[in-house]
């Protein structure tokens, strides 16, 4: 076997001299088929096994160029290595070797070797818990003082561990450590020469320290506290005063993401930015595992007696607290903000106070928050949608989560939603599995949230989910009530659709829609009496769902599908809905591109339909809109985009009465006006998956808040990211946001995660009654789509070609492109003639321009040298005209 393939191509005289497998690093090495050592004629299998030396001494080179013997003992590599057998992963940086948690815990090498060997550290918070001899208390939402108690040495006690959440696999473990918890000093018993001696050392001493232990002479056979050999001792105050450090409140950073990413590879630390276990290290700089350069030569610092959190530590950036200002401070692995503070760690002791507040003025969680679903479903969460609604009648919203599950009894996959008040409290009192009011077995996952919304016209709403059964979907109605009182709301209907792709649902006018079936141009709808009735475009049956509930969302999200209508190479139509749409654009024929959805883009009071094809988005409006009078009225240059198709939603991002359109592409979020021109300030670079959208506060504008991988951003006018802004999600959380409170509702978020967490926070936010715009993923909990903007549009007061705003960007020209920007009061023809320096023409553009927004015209500059470039804009218009100079700088 290739040591360094293990250890590193870098060996120090630390290295450890022995090897630890489990059967992932076997795998590893001799392939994945292999499946243990065979012994006893194959009757059993050895999958974890150690190299352990016999003796384990050095010879090292001194400062003064002498060498010398350094003699270690094998008790901490025997340690380290149950703690492999046990399951624990190495915490130092397997590549290099280098320490990664110093001597505060068992895993590393500074702890195997601590005190020449003889008695590694107990292991830390962490390492506890995954050894099964600890089971942290949890804190509770808001502010309240915790207690730690230590690990006491005269006897057999529980280690105390407080776990302040983050997210569900995000974490603080809070533990009180303690050298010498009884305060009697170090008890050392040692075998010499047949005799049992005990040995008392007070405190470190030269030949008992964590460097010599030159004054222990025989066979150590027991000490009395393990603790000892964690960084403690004096620590200089000034010219006349040391301070003793014998402990303290270890705050341990935990990711469960990255310690399960690099598991397998035992490299849970080996990165020293983003560690799966770190120590958040009361002195301030994180430097253990860090290699330094100084006079002396390189040093890699293990940790000092100043990393502990206890009042009266001298270090000079301590501050007796730990929050989003401090050195470290509280934020997540993403950057976000967790709105959480510890403070007033108390005197060093055996039993150490402080406080922690979970939450602050600018979010918090609600009390009881965050539960953990998985605690009610067998096997391993897969997935967690959330939705809010009321669902009861009652004036607040009710939060419905669907949970997912994978390997429950039997093997079996299934499927859930729980449905709770807003104070955690279930909906339904039964005794199965908690809060649950909807269980599925053998459904794969859920596709999405519910939905919620009078399906049956019997003025209460029923809940509709979409079941994944990879071959086909399953689409289930149940009412909001239990009427044979087995604890789950009733079934109303359960609709096979022989689809393997997401039949995306809708409630409309009074009735659950969706497409899929064996034709893909197939509409299938749910009333009170009719279970699946399917139809297609060919047939009488669209005369009779015009869908033309305002605003017609429906009718625009089926028909970007061709769904309901009849679809050819140039013309899609649906009848009897007073929609009829000439498509330009083959590439629209593309099913499986397609993302749409609806809002009154251009605010005069006609609802316009948005729709995505092969990086292509056109804006489309009705029959009867004065604005267009034709179907396509405004169509983009193809995007450039990093996803597609990218998650759309829509709100006023600028204040201006008008409905925007916001593109979610990767690291980059899109806002565009109803010409399709960029809003000011956007692009944003932030990464969201989706954003949702609200006016808070009696803002004008809205505020948009980006749901990202790991973290949430809220951004206000001029795309400026709010105060305490981002704030850390779970992986593929799912969010919502909803009102809470009656009168003066406040704005609330739900979030679920795929760990199983479910979690609500308050913020102090005000909102108006019409002030949630787009609120969950797709808008709300009818899966609508559309957007409706709380007051009407009132014309802003600009003259017919304002030249302040006309400009182009990017300027300078670094890329490919730029976009020439103007706005014009009413619909006018947009002429630009483009001059190099010496006053030739190097290029002519030429459009259409919206009135009473910004407009953007796309100039190529591909063929175009580098250079200063004037471009003469002129806009026409009944008589009207406008005209400016703008210089364009073209670099390559």
């Amino acid at each position: 076997i290739d040591i360094t393939s293990i250890q590193g191509s870098n060996p120090t005289p630390f290295d450890i001299p022995s090897l630890s497998f489990r059967l992932p690093t076997f795998k590893s090495l001799l392939g994945d088929e292999f499946d243990g050592i065979e012994v006893s004629g194959g009757g059993f299998r050895i999958t974890n096994t150690s190299i352990i030396p016999t003796t384990n001494n050095y010879e090292i080179d001194l400062i003064t160029g002498q060498r010398a013997l350094l003699e270690l003992t094998i008790n901490g590599l025997l340690a380290a290595s149950f703690g492999t057998f046990a399951g624990l992963p190495d915490l130092f940086d397997t590549n290099s070797g280098k320490t990664g948690i110093g001597r505060f815990g068992l895993m590393d090498a500074e702890s195997i070797f601590a005190f020449g060997g003889i008695s590694p550290p107990a292991p830390s918070a962490w390492e506890k818990i995954q050894l099964g001899w600890a089971v942290p208390k949890m804190a509770s939402s808001g502010s309240q003082e915790y207690q730690l108690f230590a690990q006491r040495s005269d006897g057999i006690s529980r280690p105390d561990i407080l776990k302040v959440p983050i997210t569900g696999e995000e974490y603080w473990l809070l533990e009180n450590r303690q050298r010498d918890p009884l305060g009697n000093g170090q008890v050392v018993t040692i075998i010499s020469s047949g005799n049992e001696i005990t040995r008392t050392f007070p405190k470190d001493t030269t030949g008992f320290s964590n460097g010599d232990v030159s004054a222990l002479q025989g066979v150590i056979v027991d000490v009395e506290d393990l603790d000892w050999s964690l960084p403690g001792g004096s620590v200089q105050v000034d010219d006349q005063t040391l301070l003793n450090v014998n402990g303290g409140v270890l705050i341990w950073h935990i990711d469960e993401d990255i310690i399960a990413e690099n598991l397998d590879a035992n490299a849970v630390n080996n990165n020293p930015e983003l560690r799966g276990v770190d120590l958040e290290q009361a002195a301030g700089p994180q430097d253990i595992g860090v290699t330094i350069s100084t006079i002396f030569g390189d040093q890699t610092p293990a940790g000092t007696p100043l990393d502990y959190w206890f009042e009266g530590n001298i270090s000079p950036v301590f501050e007796n607290r730990f929050s989003a200002n401090t050195f470290p401070d509280t934020r997540s692995n993403s950057g976000a903000f967790t709105h959480i503070t510890m403070e007033g760690f108390g005197r060093r002791g055996p039993i150490m106070r402080f406080n922690v507040a979970i939450g602050d003025e600018t979010i918090a969680p609600a009390a009881g928050y965050p539960m953990n679903l998985g605690l009610h479903v067998p096997g391993n969460v897969s997935a967690v949608y959330v939705q809010t609604a009321d669902i009861d009648d009652e004036p607040e919203h009710e939060i419905l989560a669907a949970v997912s599950s994978t390997g429950s009894s039997g093997g079996r996959d299934s499927a859930y939603v729980f449905a709770m008040n807003i104070d955690g409290s279930e909906l339904l009192s039964n005794d199965f599995r908690g809060p649950a009011v909807i269980a599925e077995e053998d459904i794969l996952s859920w596709d999405g949230a519910p939905l919620v919304g009078d399906i049956t016209g019997d003025g209460s709403p029923e809940i509709a989910i979409v079941g994944n059964l990879a071959e086909s979907r399953r689409v289930f109605v149940y009412t909001n009530a239990d009427s044979d009182n087995d604890g789950l709301f009733d079934l109303l209907h359960a609709i096979s659709v022989p689809s393997t792709d997401d039949i995306e649902p809708i409630i409309t006018n009074g009735m659950l829609v969706f497409r899929g079936g064996a034709n893909p141009d197939s509409l299938f709808r749910v009333t009170a009496m009719v279970q699946g009735e399917q139809f297609t475009g060919d047939g009488p049956a669209s005369t009779d769902h015009s869908f033309a509930e305002f605003p017609n969302s429906a009718l625009v999200q089926y028909a970007t599908f061709g769904i309901g209508g009849i679809r050819n190479i140039n013309t899609l139509a649906i009848q009897g809905s007073g929609f009829t749409i000439p498509l330009e654009y083959d590439e629209l024929n593309r099913l499986a591109d397609f993302n749409s959805m609806t809002g009154d883009f251009d605010g005069d009071g006609y609802y316009e339909g948005a729709a995505f094809a092969d990086y292509q988005l056109v804006l489309y409006s009705q029959n009867d809109d004065p604005k267009s009078g034709v179907g396509i009225w405004s169509a983009s240059s193809k995007l450039r985009l990093r996803n597609f198709p990218p998650a759309m939603s829509g709100g006023d991002l600028d204040g201006d009465g008008n409905t925007d359109i916001l593109i979610s592409d990767g690291d980059e979020l899109i806002a565009l006006n109803s010409a399709l021109a960029s809003i000011d300030y956007y692009p944003a670079r932030l990464g969201a998956r989706y954003a949702l959208t609200a006016k808070v506060n009696g803002d004008e504008a809205s505020s948009v808040f980006a749901v990202g991988d790991r973290e949430m951003s809220q951004l206000q006018t001029k795309a400026k990211h709010a105060d305490g802004f981002p704030v850390p999600l779970p992986r593929d959380a799912s969010v919502v946001l909803f009102p809470r409170g009656s009168g003066q509702a406040t704005l609330s978020i739900a979030v679920g995660g795929s760990d199983g967490s479910l979690t609500v926070y308050d913020t102090p936010n005000t909102l108006g009654e019409d002030d949630l715009l787009w609120r969950s993923v797709n808008a709300d909990e009818r899966n609508s789509n559309s957007v409706v903007l709380p007051e009407p549009f009132t014309n802003q007061s600009f003259s017919f070609f304002p030249e302040d705003r006309c400009y182009n960007w990017p300027n300078p020209v670094y890329e490919s492109f730029t976009k020439i920007r103007f706005y014009v009061s009413e619909n006018a023809d947009i002429e630009i003639k483009i001059y190099d320096i010496a006053g030739e023409k190097v290029d002519e553009l030429s459009g259409k321009a919206l009135g009473g927004t910004d407009n953007e015209i796309e100039w190529n500059v591909s063929d175009i040298e580098s250079g200063v470039y004037l471009a003469k804009v002129k806009a026409t218009a009944n008589g009207q005209e406008g005209m400016k100079i703008i210089k364009v700088a073209v670099i390559k």
